[in-house]
């Protein structure tokens, strides 16, 4: 649905967000694209009085940012010192971004050089010093990584930053408020289209940015290249695409978004998909007004596939004919001709909707609803559909003497076609002019009931018309309504996990987080409005307003995002559950290995007065170790081929520099007493590792405890 999109936007560039306005008198005025953020020690008075901050202040997310992720980097920096500085340094930079008014932003690329031109600023007050020191070890990282354009660091006052691709760091910055972006008309036209002081904001020169590509591609693309990409970019009708721009403020206590996509009419190719007509009362009757969560919109599928094949025909003529011939063979075989037939029979608005009261809790209870343009014909398409699609499938299933098809019960007077099948049973129905399509029988019935009852609507929901009215959308094409409060019984389980998710990898880690990073249900309750997003276009372009009460909380009211979520956060938990039992099942593997090692010591110092050897490298030529006891099974390290095949001489520096073991008894005095340590394990982000004795025993030793044991030893053999 249209209204969709402003949450899309924001959820596809929070963390970019997390990188405003008030530096865009820093910003070049040539700048295509421009994300900002107003800073969290920069929030408004609005600020202290949101959902947002009381959620904050009823929750340990702080606690978990503030205090276990920084546990968590000095884990890693005393199990692998480089790359815990990296992340140590990374952490910092962001801390401080987070803090302070910051900008992201390009204007374009330098064909000449050629090199993206880009930069991020940040007003960091009196962590200037500090944050230039960081960004310049930053920028050191970056250029010995091989990027092949210049990576600068630089200082004005308190205005710190990072540049990609400029030869003179200097010009990254504008020079003063009227060369800047905040001068330019164009982003001043977009700007009084959305919010006038927002904390968060995206801005997109879609015009210019389309300028550079059609450059790039005069002159460096291929003359195949040259041909074809005007062709797709007119039929697609991108020229008509102007500016972007989105952002986010704290209206009272809500969260509150605007969106604008200017492109103007007339508009062809896919921008005349940002059109639509303003949903009907008759599309927001057939939404009871018990639904906890609707969308609806408009979206003509004959007028869709009409100018996908125009679009077709304006980049390709035969691209036209394949699709036409492609159109006509799927009419044959359903008998039928689709665009007549099918496409236009079904109506532009759509609605989808979830009602608890008629179809309980779940996301198997959403309910689809269209407005038929043409209901009779479009009965007899679908009945065709039908028969195709039996006939398709048990020619498939004879062999398996199995039979699957459409079956039809009466309720009441609504015909409901159904197919049963393990777990759900999708239906549909043709009622009061309405297409109604449910994954249950139940669910259509209900549908159809409470339209042909009459029963009270979405326009008698005071929540969702306070929020039509607050956000002026009464002639809106599209809108997505959530009641937070009572889907949040939904969802909340399934928050619950993920967060402890989060917290459960740090314990593992050793690294002990909060018992309950959100609050209990009835808190978390407190806190929480219904949202709505209305969406509308006009003359200028594409328009949309959001309310919720606090940023992203619409996630928590659509069913189907939170069911997205599940095997996001199962690939995020499962891998980690494998891995955890993956390593403790390595680990008899990695002692034993550690105890042959010592075996092999101790033979070594039998042969020589007690000395014990310098290195691993005689365990290989003289106790005759095996190569694969010095790689542990925790780490995967494998072995070179070359370096199995070598020489004795060629393995030993091979395992001396890169076994997953570390040798210490070469500080050792010969036949030393017992309680010292010969060789350990290299941690790996367990909580522990294996530890190898002079007594030959092998022992699991928790990180912290073994880190101090080895310091202690070197000490001593320093002396």
């Amino acid at each position: 649905m249209q209204a969709r999109l402003s949450v899309f936007l924001l959820v596809i560039f929070s963390p970019l967000l997390a990188l405003a306005q008030p530096l865009s008198d820093r910003v070049p005025a040539e700048a295509i694209i421009y994300i900002g953020w107003q800073g969290s020690e920069s929030m408004p008075a609005s600020f202290n009085q949101s959902h947002a901050k009381a959620l904050l202040d009823d929750s340990n997310i702080p606690k978990v940012f503030n205090d276990m992720i920084p546990q968590l980097i000095r884990r890693l920096g005393m199990e692998n010192p480089q790359a815990g500085e990296h992340v140590k340094l990374m952490a910092g930079i962001v801390a401080t971004f987070w803090r302070h008014p910051t900008a992201i932003y390009s204007t374009g690329v330098d064909f000449n050089a050629p090199a993206p031109h880009a930069a991020l600023i940040c007003n960091a007050g009196n962590e200037a010093d500090a944050l230039a020191e960081q960004l310049g070890k930053l920028a050191a990282i970056m250029q010995a990584g091989n990027i092949p354009f210049p990576v600068r660091p630089f200082k004005d006052g308190t205005i710190v930053g990072l540049t990609l691709g400029y030869a003179d760091e200097k010009l990254a910055v504008a020079a003063d408020a009227s060369k800047s972006l905040s001068a330019s008309p164009t982003f001043k036209a977009a700007i009084a289209q959305a919010q006038k002081e927002p904390i968060a904001i995206l801005y997109a020169d879609t015009a210019a940015i389309l300028d550079t590509i059609n450059q790039g591609n005069q002159l460096f693309g291929n003359e195949q290249d040259k041909i074809i990409w005007p062709k797709v970019r007119d039929a697609l009708g991108l020229p008509g695409l102007k500016r972007l721009i989105c952002t986010g403020a704290f209206d009272g206590p809500d969260w509150a978004t605007q969106c604008f996509i200017e492109a103007p009419a007339p508009r062809i190719g896919i921008v005349k998909l940002l059109e639509g007509k303003p949903a009907t009362d008759d599309l927001l009757r057939a939404i009871p007004a018990t639904a906890s969560f609707a969308a609806a919109g408009s979206f003509d599928l004959a007028k869709f596939m009409a100018e996908v094949r125009s679009v077709a025909g304006n980049i390709d003529p035969q691209a036209q004919a394949m699709f036409d011939k492609g159109i006509g063979a799927a009419g044959l075989f359903v008998q039928m001709n689709l665009q007549k037939d099918f496409f236009e029979a079904l109506g532009s608005e759509w609605a989808i909707y979830m009602n608890p009261a008629a179809t309980g809790n779940g996301p198997f209870g959403l309910t689809v609803v269209n407005r038929l343009a043409k209901p009779l014909e479009a009965d007899r398409a679908l009945g065709k559909i039908e028969l195709v699609a039996d006939n398709m499938i048990n020619a498939q299933l004879q062999q398996q003497k199995m039979t699957i098809g459409f079956n039809t019960t009466k309720v009441g007077a609504t015909t409901i076609h159904y197919v049963a099948v393990p777990f759900v049973s999708p239906s549909w129905a043709i009622a009061d002019g309405n297409l109604y399509l449910g994954l249950y029988p139940q669910m259509v019935a209900e549908a159809a009931s409470h339209v042909s009852s009459k029963g009270k609507s979405l326009l008698d929901n005071p929540s969702f018309t306070a929020l039509r009215k607050k956000l002026g959308a009464d002639k809106a094409t599209g809108f997505a309504y959530s009641d937070l409060p009572q889907t949040i019984n939904n969802s909340y389980q399934l928050l619950l996990m993920i967060s402890q998710s989060a917290v459960g990898m740090g314990e593992l880690a050793g690294v002990k987080g909060p018992a309950m990073v959100l609050p209990p249900l009835s808190k978390f309750r407190q806190h929480l409005a219904p949202a709505a997003q209305f969406c509308w276009t006009d003359d200028a372009g594409w328009h949309a307003r959001s309310s919720s009460p606090f940023p992203c909380a619409e996630l928590l009211g659509s069913q189907s995002g939170m069911v997205m979520s599940l095997p996001m956060g199962a690939a995020v938990i499962m891998p980690a559950i494998v891995n955890q039992r993956a390593r403790a099942a390595a680990r008899p593997q990695a002692m034993n290995n550690l105890k042959q090692i010592g075996i092999g010591i101790m033979m070594y110092a039998n042969a020589h007065n007690g000395q014990y050897p310098a290195d691993f490298g005689p365990l290989l030529t003289e106790a005759r170790l095996p190569l694969d006891i010095f790689i542990s099974p925790h780490a995967g390290t494998q072995i070179p081929a070359e370096i199995r095949a070598g020489k004795p001489d060629e393995q030993a520096a091979w395992i001396n520099s890169r076994s997953d073991y570390v040798y210490l008894a070469a500080d050792l005095k010969p036949n030393a007493g017992p309680g010292l340590i010969l060789a350990y394990e290299r941690p790996d982000g367990r909580p522990g590792m294996n530890v190898l004795f002079t007594d030959g025993h092998v022992e699991w030793i928790d990180v912290d405890s073994a880190r101090l044991m080895i310091e202690k030893q070197q000490k001593l053999a320093a002396k």
